[in-house]
């Protein structure tokens, strides 16, 4: 292993003094030439030697070189021990920068860098050249993997960091899939109502997800609602199609009048989602489902569904064989009536499925509109 050069102790020891407080990096004058001799060290160190935040800074003016938008996903998959944070430059499939936090003090061949007041253990593979860097022109992946002791505070902390280090003050497309994980961890977090545009994959909070919603669309800026759980119904006004992309969420809409719900399935039918789960819809007399089957033309389908017997619990607790996608009460109280909504592949719309509490669903014939 060759010495290191009198370039390098010089600028490892500027480092020290900087990260100490005993110097300014960002007010310190160097030569014209002089960030090109600090790039030519690995990606590995230029990366670590970034993570402080008395020299972050310079890093990010010298050193980087961020998209000019950023799009950013955090993802945490059936497993709520890890998280990735990804990158994705626009109109571009694959990610450029990944990030993974992992739940775990088992670790090797790991570096120690500084995110904030937190030091954490980590692997940084940065194929060189890459483009994260003002002087590379490749496009290679970034991989970042650490080891933290919590999740819940860390990611927002490292896409603040990102942000920070690649210049980005403005997140166009923010995904958040996060289906076992709660939401309200975000919920005073500025990035989220920022987003030019705002995925949210999985989970759901009745008491954040609305004002959340109202904010942005009081703002102009579309939401998407991807696996979205919300058991309660939602004010009415949120529910615009026009700034919220529903494409499978399981929604109220139990205030809504019988009139409304209509409009509500009538703008349904002009979306683009592919599984649409009303937990609870107005009720309907024998009569206003006759005008409602009348409205969208529904025809009874000979072919008879699989016998299941079911209770007024297995509806509560949705433990039908087949997914329930919309259901409610009759007026009578004796009967509840069950519907399923999917897409099929022979070009018919949706599919509605009838049954009675307590009876074989055989009994009853399918309808289709």
């Amino acid at each position: 292993m060759e010495p290191p050069t009198l370039f390098t102790l010089s600028w490892r020891a500027t480092l020290q003094n900087a990260r100490e407080g005993k110097i300014d990096l960002d007010s310190q004058r160097f030569p014209i030439d002089f960030a090109k001799k600090v790039f030519k060290q690995s990606a590995q160190t230029l990366f670590t030697d970034a993570f402080h935040s008395k020299t972050m800074g310079w890093y990010s003016e010298n050193i980087f070189r961020g998209p000019q938008k950023m799009y950013v996903s955090i993802e945490i998959e059936g497993n709520v021990h890890s998280c990735r944070i990804l990158l994705q430059r626009p109109h571009e499939e694959k990610f450029w920068f990944k990030w993974e936090l992992i739940l775990s003090s088992d670790y090797t061949n790991t570096v120690m860098v500084q995110l904030g007041s937190k030091i954490l253990p980590t692997k940084i593979e940065v194929p060189e050249p890459s483009s994260a860097f003002r002087y590379s022109k490749d496009d290679n992946e970034i991989r970042i993997t650490s080891y933290v002791t919590e999740l819940k505070h860390t990611k927002i902390e490292m896409i603040e960091w990102i942000c920070q280090a690649f210049r980005c003050d403005n997140i166009s497309i923010l995904k958040i899939k996060t289906p076992f994980v709660p939401f309200d961890e975000y919920k005073n977090w500025q990035r989220i109502r920022d987003a030019g545009y705002l995925l949210l994959w999985g989970g759901g909070d009745y008491e954040v997800m609305p004002l959340l919603i109202k904010e942005r669309q009081r703002r102009n800026l579309k939401t998407q609602l991807l696996a979205v759980n919300l058991p309660k119904p939602l004010p009415k006004s949120q529910l615009s199609f026009d700034l919220i992309d529903v494409r499978f969420a399981r929604l109220s809409l139990s205030e809504y009048t019988i009139d409304e719900f209509m409009d509500f399935i009538r703008q349904a039918l002009n979306q683009n989602f592919s599984m649409l789960v009303l937990r609870r819809v107005p009720r309907m007399s024998i009569d206003q489902f006759e005008i409602f089957k009348a409205e969208f033309r529904l025809l009874e389908k000979q072919k008879k569904s699989q016998e299941y017997e079911f209770t007024e619990n297995d509806i509560r607790m949705n433990c039908m064989r087949h997914n329930l996608k919309l259901f409610h009460y009759r007026d009578d109280h004796k009967g509840v009536v069950l519907f399923e909504l999917f897409r099929n592949e022979e070009g018919v719309p949706w599919a509605m499925r009838i049954f009675e509490r307590g009876a074989k669903i055989s009994n009853y014939p399918d309808i289709y509109f």
